[in-house]
């Protein structure tokens, strides 16, 4: 018996041998390319051969090698490696008999061990990949769930049309859900878990979700809420019934607002609240000096603003300020004049004060002390006009005879000497004036009779206008004979209007402020170019300015800080339109800056800024007009 069974082991061994050794030795295009390198992958091979499970006649097989098993048969067994392939199911490549053959053998990928195609699959050959089939009623390979024509994007809890579950995120409000606007929707009112946040309401589908206003919890876009019983459209300062907070044009007056009559508030009537809820300052005209400026209100009090070194503000400091102060003292003014570091004004009887610098007898009070209030000039005369520049000053009274007192180093008080006035003298000769302006140092004024007459410094440019550069101590009279309704002196040029607001200007020409084409300096008046007319006009430094008839103002000359208002840096010796969306009543220039009054009694400035001489609360240059703060 022990003989019989060694040699079936004997036999089986042998046709095993056999077969490895003919596997080594293939060739036919079935065999792997490498002639039985064994593949981790694929653990069966062809029926028939070795190792197949199955002893089959016709090849010689007495047993089986698969039969053969380490844990059971311990030596006896095959090598427990992995089992050879050499061709068939599982070698990628796709035979007759196979309906799959994606390189393995391994089930639940989509072909099966057998190489037959998986329910709920399908497979390509090139490439060798498997596919599960959504919506064919088979929950297949990484398919969550597949409910066939039950499937939907839509309906809640159903399986989506990507074998996917139901989730928050998928748009689908489910069960447990509150809401649900799916991806690049808008998730204000939703949470991640896909509840409704605190402070929501949402309604519909598609959902449309809102805050609840009035609930006390601030959501969404609104920037308060107080609850029902405190938001209130009528109680000052309160958060609104519509969730928005207290502010300028609801028609409430709230902290820091002095007026506010809601739709009613406009910047263009005289009386009406303005659209920052501030009343309108009330400021009637307005004076520029060199680096300050000065308003009056409608009931004649004075403010200044900008430089104030020598107290040329009238506040009793010396304090230099960004928006209007109001001159000390209970003068109620008609006219105000501003200069380079003094101002003198007008009383409504006609009296006149100056305060500031007085170092050159400019306050006209027989005194050199400055002040930062208001000290009346002496000699009791009643004044209807006054002006004021640098180191001089001069007054017309109310019969148009002209006074003036300060320095006269070049003859600009008009007295027939260079002795310094320190109270008002009067201006040589029996002319009675109308209008009267004063330059760095020189005068000039305009007869009743409507001529021009210049006195003072001539030497540099010709700005007496009387065809000579010869200073002079007494007036004389403007080379053409010209009838002119108005006049104004810049530092070195001059210009006027005839009867018809054609402009003339003449003396300094550096930046055609005289409105010319050229650089030349002319002795004598020259037409502005360009064909305006003109209502009034305001020289001043670098720049000129002037208001046409129907209230739209216009520069020209030098622009280098905006002083033309017209949103550029560019000089022009044509007269270019000030950017301002509403008229003028009157312009006045300052050295580098500009200033005018509208309708509605404000004041707006534009232009350098460097001592808050525009008034707007900074030292920001502007080159378009700003409202300048209300006192």
């Amino acid at each position: 018996m022990m003989n019989a069974i060694n040699r079936k082991r004997s036999t089986l061994f042998a046709a095993l041998l056999a077969l490895i050794l003919v596997a080594g030795a293939c060739n036919d295009d079935r065999c792997q390319s490498n002639c039985g390198v064994v593949s981790t992958d694929v653990d069966v091979v062809d029926a028939g051969d070795a190792g197949d499970d199955a002893v089959t006649g016709d090849t010689g097989e007495d047993a089986d090698a698969r039969s053969f098993d380490t844990d059971t048969h311990g030596a006896d067994a095959l090598d427990s490696g992995p089992d050879p392939v050499f061709s068939g199911c599982g070698d990628g490549i796709l035979d007759q008999d196979e309906g799959c053959d994606d390189g393995n053998r391994r089930p639940g990928d989509g072909c099966s061990p057998q190489c037959v195609v998986e329910a709920g699959w399908t497979c390509t050959h090139e490439p060798r990949r498997c596919f599960t089939i959504c919506g064919d009623g088979i929950k297949a390979g990484r398919e969550f769930c597949d409910d066939a024509a039950l499937n939907s994007d839509s309906a809640p809890d159903a399986c989506r049309t990507d074998c996917t579950p139901a989730r928050c995120g998928d748009g689908v409000i489910d069960s447990g859900e509150q809401c649900d606007p799916g991806p690049g929707g808008d998730w204000s009112a939703c949470s991640d878990q896909c509840q409704i946040l605190e402070g929501w309401q949402c309604l519909g589908q598609p959902q449309i979700c809102a805050t609840t206003c009035g609930d006390g919890i601030i959501a969404g876009q609104e920037t308060c809420d107080d609850g029902d019983e405190l938001n209130s459209d009528t109680e000052p300062n309160a958060c609104r019934t519509h969730c928005n907070p207290a502010g300028c044009g609801d028609g409430v007056l709230d902290d820091n607002e002095t007026c506010d009559e809601g739709a009613l508030n406009d910047d263009d009537e005289p009386s009406a609240c303005r659209t920052d809820c501030t009343l309108p300052c009330g400021f009637t005209t307005v004076a520029t000096g060199w680096t300050h400026a000065c308003s009056l209100s409608t009931s004649g009090k004075a403010y200044c603003w900008g430089r104030n070194n020598f107290g040329q503000l009238g506040d009793a400091t010396l304090v230099n300020t960004m928006q209007p102060v109001a001159v000390v003292g209970e003068l109620a003014f008609a006219q105000i004049a501003a200069g380079e570091s003094h101002t003198c004004a007008l009383t409504l009887q006609g009296a006149a004060y100056c305060w500031g610098r007085n170092n050159q007898r400019q306050f006209g009070n027989a005194t050199a002390v400055d002040s930062a209030e208001p000290v009346a000039v002496s000699g009791g005369l009643v004044f209807s006009s006054i002006a004021v520049d640098r180191n001089h000053t001069c007054a017309l009274t109310t019969a148009g005879k002209a006074y003036c007192w300060g320095l006269n180093n070049y003859g600009q008080l008009g007295i027939n000497s260079l002795t310094r006035a320190v109270v008002p003298a009067p201006v040589m000769g029996d002319l009675e004036f109308s209008t009267i302006a004063v330059g760095e140092s020189h005068t000039c004024a305009t007869t009743t009779a409507h001529k021009a007459y210049c006195w003072g410094r001539n030497d540099n440019y010709g700005q007496l206008g009387d065809g000579t550069l010869e200073s002079a101590r007494v007036p004389q009279p403007i080379a053409e004979d010209m009838d002119f309704q108005t006049i104004t002196a810049g530092r070195y040029h001059n210009c006027a209007l005839t009867s018809a607001g054609e402009a003339y200007c003449w003396g300094f020409n550096q930046y055609s402020r005289l409105g010319v084409s050229t650089l030349t300096h002319s002795p004598t008046p020259v037409a502005v170019e360009g064909g305006r007319t003109f209502a009034s006009i305001s020289a001043h430094d670098l720049h000129t300015c002037a208001l046409a008839p129907a209230g739209q103002s216009y520069c020209w000359g030098r622009n280098w800080t905006g002083q033309f208002g017209n949103a550029t840096i560019d000089d022009s010796y044509l007269p270019v339109a000030v950017s301002s969306d509403f008229l003028h009543t009157q312009i006045s220039n300052g050295a580098s800056f500009s200033c005018a009054v509208i309708g509605a009694n404000d004041t707006y400035c534009w232009g350098t800024n460097t001592f808050g001489q525009l008034g707007l609360g900074s030292t920001t240059a502007s080159a378009v007009p700003m409202r300048v703060m209300c006192p």
